[in-house]
């Protein structure tokens, strides 16, 4: 049997309580953090879309 999906939820588990115990401004600075990558996916998956747009023209 394969016992990988427990161990996605224990480490799931595991993360939940290390993240809970952290200092409220600790988890800002993660929420920051997160907020910059989302930005910077954003950005390049429009300058993507750009230029596709341009090589279809």
């Amino acid at each position: 049997m394969n016992h990988f999906p427990q161990k996605v939820v224990d480490s799931k588990r595991a993360f939940r309580r290390e993240l809970a115990a952290k200092p409220i401004g600790e988890k800002l600075r993660i929420l920051d953090r997160m907020r910059e990558r989302e930005a910077t996916i954003r950005r390049a998956a429009a300058a993507l879309k750009t230029n596709r747009t341009k090589a279809r023209e």
